[in-house]
């Protein structure tokens, strides 16, 4: 990977899973094998220069809010469509169910959990 100056650098031009770590060589830069991720990552930071620094908050909010993400709202978000087509059983059933809910036969959340003790 060709080196890329700091200010050409934005969230959008690195993913995550590219993101690489360059050691620097002598004293001025050195990560231990003892170092938890958390200190290399604090060491990181300090040794970027002050004009980096805009570029490393933002790719490291993004990458925060990335990892906060339920992984079953992930999940459902990448799923395919359900191209399955509607089968005469399947048809009937949302039938029923519709005019279960026309006719007010049905029971909301909230009272659902009342019932149920929750």
């Amino acid at each position: 990977m060709p080196a890329t100056s700091p200010a050409a650098l934005t969230p959008d031009s690195i993913a995550p899973s590219r993101v690489q770590c360059f050691g620097y060589a002598g004293d001025s830069f050195a990560v231990g094998a003892n170092m938890t991720s958390r200190d290399q990552l604090h060491r990181l930071v300090d040794a970027l220069p002050v004009d980096a620094l805009d570029v490393a908050e933002r790719m490291l909010a993004e990458l925060s809010a990335q990892c906060l993400v339920d992984p079953v709202t992930s999940a459902l978000a990448k799923a395919p469509m359900d191209d399955e087509p509607v089968t005469p059983s399947d048809a009937e059933a949302i039938t029923a169910g519709e005019r279960d809910f026309e006719d007010g036969r049905v029971v909301s959340a909230a009272a659902l959990r009342v019932r149920l003790g929750l």
